[in-house]
């Protein structure tokens, strides 16, 4: 897991990308299921929050969303690409995320995979993530539910003991 700490004050952009580039790459990676995007998208959401860096009152929350948001077009416009013709298959970039859980977690529905990893990989709580998403945090557990029963399921199908 990845913690990041917003600094206390907010200083320059400069030192908020160099401070955050990294993590914004990794959730994007993540979120993506290891998509060789994960570098561009983590750049146009750290342009997104440089348009806006001095009027956002906290640049960690609104970088997250627009990841989020980032990644969400991404997956659309990949089922589409998918519909059309049958995906051509790209390098991804290696990071410590093991290919196993990325392949587990893709089984999940967009919503479902974005719950998990704010919750699990980000370790924000509930409330964060309903603002991500939009939604209630009734909704966020709701989600979060289903998703560990069904990645229970494909890792008992694999084999794997679940405990």
């Amino acid at each position: 897991m990845v913690v990041v700490v917003a600094p206390t004050d907010k200083g320059t952009f400069a030192a908020f990308y160099a401070s955050h580039y990294d993590w914004a790459v990794s959730l994007a990676f993540v979120l993506t299921d290891g998509g060789a995007d994960a570098h561009d998208i983590a750049q146009d959401s750290l342009l997104q929050v440089r348009l806006r860096y001095d009027r956002v009152r906290d640049p960690v929350p609104y970088l997250r969303t627009c990841i989020v948001n980032a990644c969400r077009s991404q997956h659309r416009r990949a089922a589409t690409a998918e519909r059309l013709k049958e995906a051509v298959a790209t390098p991804g970039v290696e990071y410590s995320v093991h290919r196993e859980l990325l392949d587990v977690v893709a089984k999940l529905s967009e919503r479902q995979r974005i719950v998990v990893t704010l919750r699990y990989y980000e370790g924000l709580p509930d409330e964060d993530i309903a603002a991500v998403l939009n939604c209630r945090r009734s909704t966020v557990r709701s989600l979060a539910a289903r998703a560990l029963d069904v990645l229970k399921i494909s890792l008992e199908d694999e084999g794997r003991s679940v405990s």
